[in-house]
């Protein structure tokens, strides 16, 4: 049985400037994407760069919008509008060559 407290799936961070209408049509493009192209779960956390300077830093985010994949590995970023769906949906399907 899996341990509940470990993470399985895709784990992702977005990085936001603030609660705008911008931020708004990002969000909802990225879950359209995440529930019509992937059939894995996933858990996506969203951070704004003014609530949470130390994570942007720590991050090493200087723009926005910008997704990170941090699991599975390999990591990923994408920095920009998240309109291109082929981009987005490469960045979760991209896999270590061994």
């Amino acid at each position: 049985m899996r341990d509940p407290s470990e993470t399985y799936g895709y784990v992702l961070r977005l990085f936001v400037c603030g609660h705008t209408a911008a931020t708004e049509r990002t969000l909802k493009r990225l879950h359209q994407l995440l529930e019509q192209g992937s059939a894995s779960p996933y858990t996506l956390k969203v951070i704004d760069i003014f609530t949470h300077p130390e994570q942007t830093e720590a991050d090493r985010v200087s723009a926005t919008p910008t997704l990170l994949k941090l699991s599975p590995e390999p990591f990923r970023r994408i920095v920009g509008e998240l309109e291109n769906a082929d981009a987005v949906l490469r960045l979760l399907e991209s896999v270590e060559i061994e």
